[in-house]
């Protein structure tokens, strides 16, 4: 399918053969200039489904008094938010740029208001009005819509406030900055090829406070992605208040530069609150039965005491990597996974619960009493299978309380898993191919492309990573459809403050939008990407982004 459709606008012409000849010279020159056109994109990312442009016709400016029409959204809706801040922005360039004509000998045109555009009767063709319409119909996706840019009028229009904000924001990116500000005229139908373009990052490593994440959430808008992983808990610290658990924020909260870090509830809801005016859903995660050496430094009981080798824990860990340390299968762990788990109910009100599951050793439930006695429950089954019974009773009390369970791949192996968990495919994209193919939905992680702290990950590599999982064999129509997405991964052993997590997220968090983003058959390779990448960066330099400039790059 032609994602770019360029219209010609001919100049007028009299009489038959003027008109003959006007045909075969535009047959001609349409022709000639055609792997131009087909080379020439607009500078958006991510890229839209299907783009129509009026090749010939001139760009447009605002009108001094533009006009702002909204059907169908809240009066706090971020698309409105975004776009008045946008047409400010669009009106303060253009008082600069009259400015500048001024001060050149173009004349005065100021009011004791301050500067306004100047009136000519010779000058581009103007945008009079931007209609906002939310028009729900329910056979298209939610985050799908249509963008017009022409004389006069600017509309976008989409079944829901989703698909307007994303509108408004490839508006964002159609801006021309060169001299005066400016539109082309255009169409663009957009939606989609994915439902999850995700972002995590590791809090637990190293501590982000609230507005650091509210930052990364903001750019993360930016560029379309809608689903924020957040990792809560680890070894190395706890960073989620529970009530009836004070030690979990206390001992549990020491990181490693030796101060207490965590989020209390207000803020947590703040951001919650925050990433969903931006379209954004917080996906929590508590990572159980393994990487709980900051739980079990809090509350010693939550662990295998009764393994000969045990020594209680005096603090989180201090170094990196895998630890022995795994919840013990009893019943205070039972109520105290209730009590976690109905907290992140109560913070989180998204439709999933990310329940960890991965990296559970089994040292010392080869060695523990109560962990051979809970085995022998499982009839006699090798102590791995006691992640099986975590699996149960974790994705139990996350079903009661009205959410889905999310767990790392390790969990579709050891069962006990609902029919409806979904499975986050870290170790490879066999194990998105194995979780689609046993019916459960899955989310592409893959460590080998979309592990963002991986510093030997290129650019390159995340764009050219694409993430339905059909290398191994073929899916049908329903298996690519139990494919909810992908996202970029960022742990933070290595990261100790904000500027290094955005040095090596950006911009491969770009390349990853646009894979998750744009339809595969209008994916023309990493070169045509970069090409539209320039305008792109400077975006993050306006939003105080530190990004790692790509190698080889020429500006």
């Amino acid at each position: 399918p032609v994602d770019e459709v360029v219209t010609q606008r001919a100049p007028p012409a009299h009489g038959p053969g003027a008109m003959k000849f006007l045909s075969l010279l535009l047959s001609i020159l349409a022709c000639a200039l055609e792997p131009a056109v087909s080379q020439s994109r607009l500078p958006l990312i991510p890229y839209p489904a299907h783009v129509e442009l009026e090749k010939g016709s001139p760009p447009l400016v605002l009108a001094e008094n533009v006009t702002i029409q909204v059907t169908g959204l809240d009066a706090s809706d971020a698309a409105r938010g975004t776009l008045h801040d946008h047409i400010a922005k669009v009106r303060r360039a253009m008082c600069g740029s009259a400015s500048t004509a001024a001060n050149s000998g173009g004349g005065p045109h100021g009011t004791s208001k301050g500067l306004k555009i100047r009136s000519s009767r010779i000058g581009p063709p103007t945008i009079q009005s931007i209609d906002l319409a939310v028009t729900p119909d329910s056979s298209q996706s939610a985050e799908s819509y249509e963008l017009h840019i022409s004389r006069g009028h600017i509309s976008i229009q989409a079944p829901a406030s989703a698909g307007i904000f994303y509108g408004v924001q490839t508006l964002r990116q159609l801006t021309d900055w060169e001299g005066s500000p400016k539109f082309p005229q255009v169409v663009i139908t957009d939606a989609p090829r994915f439902s999850w373009r995700g972002l995590h990052l590791d809090v637990s490593r190293h501590f982000f406070d609230a507005q650091e994440v509210k930052h990364l959430l903001d750019v993360m808008a930016t560029f379309k992605l809608n689903r924020f992983h957040w990792h809560l808990t680890d070894d190395q610290g706890w960073r989620l208040p529970v009530e009836g658990y004070p030690k979990l924020t206390e001992i549990g909260a020491e990181s490693v530069d030796g101060k207490r870090h965590s989020y209390t509830a207000d803020e947590i809801r703040d951001v919650v609150a925050y990433a969903h005016a931006r379209h954004i859903e917080v996906v929590p995660e508590v990572d159980v039965p393994g990487h709980v050496s900051a739980a079990i430094a809090a509350y010693p009981e939550l662990g295998n005491r009764d393994d000969p080798g045990w020594m209680d824990l005096a603090a989180p860990s201090r170094t990196w990597g895998m630890h022995k340390h795994t919840l013990a299968p009893t019943n205070e762990t039972t109520k105290f996974l209730n009590t976690v788990f109905h907290t992140l109910a109560d913070l989180f009100p998204g439709p999933f619960i990310h329940m960890g599951g991965d990296e559970a050793p089994t040292t010392e439930w080869e060695t523990s009493p109560q962990a051979e006695a809970a085995s022998g429950e499982l009839l006699g089954m090798p102590a791995h299978w006691l992640q099986r019974y975590f699996n149960e009773k974790v994705s139990g009390i996350i079903e009661n309380s009205h959410r889905r369970a999310v767990g790392w791949d390790e969990t579709q192996h050891i069962g006990g898993l609902p029919s409806d968990a979904v499975i986050m495919a870290w170790r490879s994209k066999d194990e998105a191919y194995r979780a689609a193919t046993s019916g459960h939905q899955v989310i592409v992680a893959d460590n080998g492309a979309y592990y963002f702290d991986h510093t030997d990950t290129s650019l390159e590599s995340v764009y050219n990573y694409d993430p339905m999982p059909d290398d191994k064999g073929p899916l049908d129509d329903t298996q690519q459809a139990l494919v909810l997405g992908g996202q970029g991964e960022v742990w933070t052993e290595h990261f100790p403050d904000l500027s290094k997590v955005e040095y090596e997220t950006f911009p491969k968090s770009l390349a990853l939008a646009e894979r998750l983003w744009t339809p595969k058959d209008v994916i023309r390779g990493f070169g045509d990407f970069s090409s539209r990448l320039t305008p792109r960066l400077k975006d993050l330099t306006e939003m105080s982004v530190v990004y790692k400039q790509p190698q080889g790059w020429q500006w």
